[in-house]
């Protein structure tokens, strides 16, 4: 919830900052934090759960809003139903555009876990509770916020700032990122985007500090390989394969991860041993099955390969 409401005051922050530049048109803090938290319900109310996510809604709704306040955007459907929305606020060009950037879709919600309708954005002292709220319908209410407030003041930027409401943010939806990347990258070319991810903290209605993420938890795909005897399904073997690999599932799944750089390190050749201190010792103990110790049960005569 922290973060939820730094994301307001953050908001409330660029456009003080934007007032004092220039126009009265700009809402003052208590009330650019009112209008983002109004957005905010709007989007929880909408039911974007993933799948089937029906994103098409949120895109309508920012549309409408964008329509309001006479900023160009652009729909982007390449899945009936499941639309994303760019928009642009233009700039000298002096510098490459910056990306502000969210996703329109929720997990699945299980109802038996809610205390509240997941759907109702119920306020419960200076808490909005439902689901989105911080992943991802929090940032993306700040965003739209956030161009609402350089619209409004009429500054003179010194590049573009591009705003971009994905449908998905799945990595195998055919309506996440990668589509539009594919299909649309001209709308959304920047030098870099600000996405979810960090923290800040409010104490006493200021933030001492923003924390930055670069990176979050990435995929890493290793292929495991257990061997032992074949038999026949009736007679039980020391040496099977599917126990033998869960053991080692189960030990790097209790592995901690060595501390990595910032910088990344030079690619490795496909060949060369894996350097994780887990994965190094179960890549040679997988290979090898232990030794078949000796059982009171003969084996099956019958065995099959």
């Amino acid at each position: 919830m922290k973060l939820q409401a730094a994301t307001i005051l953050l908001c409330c922050t660029a456009g003080l900052a934007a007032a004092r530049a220039q126009t009265s048109a700009i809402l003052p803090p208590d009330k650019a934090a009112a209008e983002t938290a109004s957005i905010l319900s709007d989007l929880i109310k909408i039911d974007t759960q993933d799948p089937p996510g029906n994103e098409s809604k949120v895109a309508t709704y920012i549309a409408s809003i964008f329509q309001r306040e006479s900023i160009p955007y652009d729909i982007l459907e390449p899945v009936p139903g499941r639309a994303s929305i760019v928009a642009r606020l233009q700039g000298t060009g002096a510098q490459k555009p910056i990306l502000l950037l969210a996703h329109e879709d929720v997990v699945p919600v299980d109802r038996s876990h809610w205390t509240v309708d997941p759907f109702a954005a119920e306020l419960h002292g200076e808490v909005l509770y439902g689901r989105g709220a911080s992943d991802d319908k929090g940032p993306l209410a700040a965003h739209i916020e956030t161009m609402l407030q350089l619209h409004r003041s009429h500054q003179h930027l010194s590049r573009d700032i591009i705003f971009l409401a994905e449908a998905s943010e799945e990595t195998s939806s055919p309506a996440g990122m990668q589509t539009i990347v594919d299909r649309y990258w001209p709308k959304i070319a920047c030098e870099f985007a600000l996405n979810e991810g960090g923290a800040a903290e409010v104490t006493n209605g200021k933030i001492p500090y923003i924390g930055i993420a670069t990176g979050e938890k990435l995929p890493r795909a290793v292929r495991l390989t257990a061997t032992g005897h074949s038999g026949h399904a009736s007679v039980p073997v020391l040496d099977n394969p599917i126990t033998h690999l869960a053991q080692a599932v189960a030990r790097l799944a209790h592995g901690t991860p060595p501390p990595t750089s910032t910088t990344p390190p030079a690619p490795s050749s496909p060949a060369s041993p894996p350097s994780h201190p887990q994965i190094r010792p179960l890549s040679s103990a997988i290979s090898t099955p232990p030794r078949r110790r000796r059982s009171s049960t003969p084996p099956c005569p019958s065995s099959t390969p």
